[in-house]
């Protein structure tokens, strides 16, 4: 697709023949054919700017593109805060990803953002900050959810991972109400996903 810098040099060379064409007065074959060209890079630019248009999502799906993404990477986070993303965690991970929506997000995908996290211990107060600017307070109590549910996918709530969601209430401003009801709802949710994948196991036939 062309860039500003193509289509403005499109603009300028069909208006340049046009007006070329228009002063040679006479209508002769050339001038006419000069005209015709001129056109058709027009209409190329034209074609151009509506492609570029129709490609480029609208503010509210690239918002909701953003937002999704950050829960999902905040929700990776929270299983490097112990170093380990361990079988339980990637589970609850995968539940999260389709509530979200996030279907395209595979194991690969997961273990490349955990190791980022592992790697840059700046990484998750940078994400929270960026996504404190981004949220309403649903969004940010459903963050905060997310988030509990990994800590708690291991059965164990580590002082390590309590700082965390501490430091995520705070950024996000979340209440300490609404902070002991998402704990309550992640704890709730955790035992929903522990039931399916029981039952799961349970109807794969052996053998």
């Amino acid at each position: 697709m062309p860039g500003n810098k193509d289509i403005g040099m499109v603009l300028l060379v069909g208006a340049f023949i046009v007006l070329i064409s228009l002063g040679g007065g006479g209508g002769g074959l050339i001038s006419y054919a000069a005209l015709l060209v001129g056109l058709a890079l027009v209409v190329k630019l034209a074609l151009a700017i509506r492609g570029r248009n129709a490609g480029a999502p609208d503010p509210a799906t690239r918002r909701a593109s953003e937002v999704a993404m950050g829960m999902m990477r905040t929700s990776i986070a929270m299983a490097a805060v112990d170093g380990q993303l361990a079988g339980s965690e990637r589970v609850v991970i995968r539940a999260i990803a389709r509530e979200i929506g996030s279907h395209d997000l595979d194991d690969r995908g997961v273990e490349k953002i955990f190791l980022h996290f592992i790697s840059d211990s700046s990484a998750l107060a940078q994400e929270v900050a960026a996504l404190a600017a981004l949220l309403n307070a649903g969004e940010a109590r459903q963050l905060l959810k997310f988030a509990a549910m990994v800590a708690y996918a291991d059965g164990d709530l580590s002082e390590a991972e309590t700082a965390v969601l501490d430091g995520l209430c705070r950024d996000l401003q979340i209440p300490p109400r609404d902070r002991s009801i998402q704990l309550q709802v992640a704890f709730g949710e955790i035992q929903r996903i522990v039931r399916e994948e029981q039952q799961v196991s349970t109807d794969v036939p052996e053998g």
